[in-house]
């Protein structure tokens, strides 16, 4: 396998992970100059049976999770692969990628401040600050709700009883709805569209200077998980300098609760690559 390509897919893994802010997205759509303004409280809204209430409800306790899939990922060229996705709680995120017999040959590790990406096949790794992928907006507890299609209010953690006080809904499209913010940032906006308790869509606009991207991540395939009933598919179609990054994250099977750790491991005599290196990478043509 081309170094150059694995080495691409393990970091469109993490920045795709980290959806926005990272300072690589093209122009093209101009967004809104978005301001912190405080907006009328709409109340709770009753879509039928469903609103954040119920949204809240339906998501389960839990301590950590290991998830087993596929994914495709690419700009150009692209790469299938099984991986294997833990979490931990409020503490880490992995993403194991499995290309040949399962036997891992890359990872992908975020804890604390730190994400490590791991090139095990050619001994080759990344460690940054996590606000170099996740930029300053999105966090810990953001990741996990949406590798869970779980609604989040930024800054607050995954939706509960007390931040959905940040969050209003709206009606949306064929009897769907909408969860948004009440304050949206200067340089970033977001919204899920929802059908029922599920999201469809969650929605983002990066802002730069008046020249920002608008994509969206797709939520479907919704099965009962054990627990929780969850998206077995995740997709999105992101612009990046270089072109349109494409992922799909389909899940297989779902372990909760099962008591696992997690961590990563630097191999011996690996070359370490700054995230500047490898974006330029990725973005090459």
């Amino acid at each position: 396998m081309n170094s150059g390509l694995y080495l691409k897919t393990l970091l469109f893994v993490s920045v795709l992970a980290g959806l926005a802010g990272c300072g690589t997205h093209k122009s093209g759509y101009v967004a809104e100059n978005y301001e912190y303004t405080e907006e009328a409280d709409s109340g709770d809204s009753d879509f039928g049976d469903y609103n954040m209430a119920s949204v809240v409800d339906s998501y389960p306790e839990w301590s950590d999770v290991t998830i087993s899939g596929s994914m495709v990922i690419g700009m150009g060229s692209s790469l299938k692969s099984t991986v294997v996705v833990r979490m931990i709680k409020d503490k880490s995120v992995s993403i194991s990628i499995r290309p040949i017999l399962g036997i891992e040959m890359g990872k992908i590790y975020f804890e604390g401040d730190t994400v490590t990406v791991v090139d095990k096949y050619h001994k080759a790794y990344l460690q940054e600050p996590v606000s170099a992928v996740f930029g300053k907006y999105l966090d810990m507890a953001s990741l996990q709700s949406l590798l869970l299609s779980y609604p989040f209010a930024v800054g607050y953690g995954a939706l509960d009883e007390y931040n959905s006080e940040e969050m209003e809904s709206a009606a949306g499209d064929n009897g769907d709805w909408v969860i948004s913010p009440k304050r949206q940032t200067e340089n970033f906006a977001y919204s899920f569209d929802m059908n029922e308790n599920n999201i469809k869509r969650f929605n983002i606009v990066v802002d730069d200077s008046g020249k920002g991207s608008a994509y969206s991540i797709n939520f479907s395939g919704y099965e009962f998980s054990g627990i929780y009933r969850m998206a077995t598919l995740i997709a999105a179609d992101i612009p990046l300098v270089g072109g349109t990054a494409f992922f799909e994250l389909k899940y297989k099977s779902v372990k909760w609760d099962t008591g696992n750790s997690d961590s990563v491991s630097i191999p011996s005599g690996a070359v370490r690559y700054g995230f500047k290196d490898i974006m330029r990478m990725i973005t090459q043509q």
